[in-house]
């Protein structure tokens, strides 16, 4: 929720930059080089990370880092990146299936997971306008049966009425084929009056089972959290994984937590970060093939991502890495807030310690989907690249899947057919050799204004904070809110391996200096 008291809390800097936007990079890039590097948080070798790990098991609490003073990252060099152009992208050859029925307003934050017991099968949700003269919204959830040829729109979720709004939905599926959606309740001019709530499906996402509690902790407003299942088949296989932001006056603390049981009963919540003063938002959560915990999340206090690392199924993690840095993009073009650089996370299920990391950055002086590696659990990050092929326009708000394949899929906004730089298609890119290379696809055949729809106020639009895709062996499945109907509603599309286009070499992205970003609202209120 969007509270005055957050505003206030957030010090005058952050909030003078809030106003400010985006700082144009200057002149500074021009020494960079375009070599390679890799980032580490310590100088340690990845192979002691286990035995790090192993040493919190018996810890009631994890050392937080001082993130206001990050250590100073190590510097190694890369393999030389290729260079060649980018060919213009082609259309895909995939119809765009509308998901949402049109009963209600405001489609965003989609989400999507596929059954891994029915490749057909997959659910979604999205959060979606059901009173627009108060500002009230719940949770609405999708399902197919045909793989994504015809979706029936289920309505929104049953209970949590106590609340005024329901909002940040998270789809995700078991082995066993039970669908789950977490969501965020809330209730306005109380900052203490949010909860978090999971809702379960063993039908497929076609009914849904009354809500359980996963944590209500009334220290502070429970903010953006995230939900990730083990699907390993290792011991910790079936384990549900939370993380959250908890927002205590000037603090935001990273919590998270876990259940053994289905989402029957979860683990009293541990915090991962906790600075005063120090703004954090948006962890997100995947498991590794060996059923590794990672979360990552933006320090937007510092402008650089942060991460732990859990190797015993969510039972102790490691202290915060400062990672990779970025570069505030908020607000876009035509007035588009609410853009905070936040993170998108896969592992790869094929390659142990293999992670794929995505977010839009502005250090170009537009806005551009930047994608890491790491083949080391996360204790390094190879130096981020340029994968959208279009160097004048804006990218932004991209998301990531790896398949058991060893292909890498990313889905963004994207502004480059917009000489004004506004309307907004939907691309894709697809990389099978880790990113050293992609192929683009635009996705969508007709643009869409973003500004259309419910503002957050005045002429300010917004166009949520996520969008989702899935990918299996043969297919990628995209997912995402547009307004081409007139209001902002759901869409998906299909696309088969064989209709990608020839693969380029991605662009250097060079460094970003650390900017203020921003001061972070409870941003499940816009």
């Amino acid at each position: 929720m969007q509270q005055q008291s957050t505003r206030q809390t957030i010090g005058r800097a952050i909030r003078t930059f809030c106003l400010l936007g985006l700082v144009v990079l200057g002149g500074a890039l021009a020494w960079y080089s375009v070599q390679a590097q890799f980032v580490t948080s310590r100088p340690t070798s990845a192979s002691s990370a286990p035995a790090a790990t192993a040493s919190l098991r018996a810890q009631a609490a994890v050392p937080t880092a001082n993130a206001t003073s990050p250590p100073a990252p190590t510097i190694a060099p890369s393999p030389t990146a290729l260079a060649a152009a980018p060919r213009p992208a082609q259309l895909a050859e995939a119809p765009n299936v509308r998901v949402s029925a049109g009963r209600f307003t405001g489609h965003s934050e989609v989400t999507l997971a596929r059954n891994p017991r029915n490749s057909q099968n997959m659910v979604g949700a999205s959060k979606m306008f059901t009173d627009n003269a108060s500002y009230q919204f719940r949770i609405g959830t999708y399902v197919t049966q045909d793989g994504g040829q015809t979706w029936t729109d289920n309505g929104h979720l049953p209970g949590l009425e106590q609340f005024e709004v329901t909002s940040d939905p998270v789809v995700a599926f078991d082995n066993a084929g039970t669908a789950y959606v977490e969501v965020l309740a809330a209730t306005r001019g109380s900052r203490s009056a949010s909860s978090l709530y999971l809702y379960k499906s063993v039908d497929g996402g076609t009914t849904w089972g009354q809500p359980l509690l996963v944590s209500d902790d009334a220290r502070g407003f429970n903010d953006k959290q995230w939900l990730a299942v083990d699907l390993s088949g290792g011991p910790h296989d079936g384990n549900l994984y939370t993380a959250w932001v908890q927002i205590v006056d000037d603090t935001y603390r990273i919590l998270f937590a876990r259940s053994t049981d289905a989402g029957a009963t979860w683990s009293e919540p541990r915090v991962l970060a906790a600075d005063e003063r120090v703004a954090r938002q948006g962890p997100v959560v995947t498991v590794g093939s060996g059923g590794e915990v990672y979360v990552v999340w933006s320090n937007l206090s510092g402008s650089y991502f942060e991460s732990s690392v859990s190797v015993d199924g969510g039972f102790s993690f490691t202290p915060p890495r400062h990672g990779l840095a970025f570069r505030n993009v908020d607000p876009l073009n035509g007035n588009l807030r609410r853009s905070f650089v936040l993170p998108a996370l896969a592992a790869d299920p094929r390659r142990p310690q293999t992670l794929y990391l995505v977010w839009d950055d502005g250090r170009l002086g537009d806005a551009d989907v930047l994608f890491s590696r790491s083949t080391d659990g996360g204790a390094t990050w190879q130096a981020p690249v340029v994968i959208n092929g279009d160097t004048t326009n804006d990218q932004f708000q991209p998301w990531v899947a790896a398949d058991a394949n060893g292909e890498v899929f990313v889905q963004w906004f994207d502004r480059r057919d917009d000489p004004a730089d506004l309307l907004v298609h939907t691309y894709a890119g697809r990389s099978t050799d880790g990113g050293v290379t992609w192929s683009e696809l635009r996705v969508t055949n007709v643009a869409s204004d973003p500004t259309v729809g419910l503002p957050l106020a005045g002429d300010a639009g917004f166009y949520g904070d996520y969008q989702a895709l899935v990918s299996d062996d043969t297919e990628v499945q995209l997912f995402w809110n547009e307004t081409r109907d007139g209001q902002q509603e759901v869409y998906s599309a299909s696309i088969e391996d064989e209709h990608w286009g020839l693969p380029y070499a991605v662009r250097e992205a060079g460094p970003a200096r650390h900017n203020r970003s921003p001061a972070p609202e409870a941003i499940e209120n816009e």
